[in-house]
């Protein structure tokens, strides 16, 4: 029975183990910029047109 609190270990295709993997990319960041991005289109978009239609 394994432990709930343990990490599971697994070899990546680079031949290390995932935690000798080194520093992970900044995805979420990434993430956060590209949704303010399409948010602001969103709004620019529908401030040009009358929206909700009547």
């Amino acid at each position: 029975m394994a432990d709930a609190s343990r990490k599971a270990r697994f070899k990546l295709a680079s031949g290390k183990l995932n935690d000798q993997a080194g520093p992970k990319p900044d995805t979420t960041g990434k993430v956060k910029k590209t949704l303010a991005a399409n948010s602001a289109h969103v709004a620019r978009l529908l401030t040009g047109a009358s929206y909700p239609p009547a």
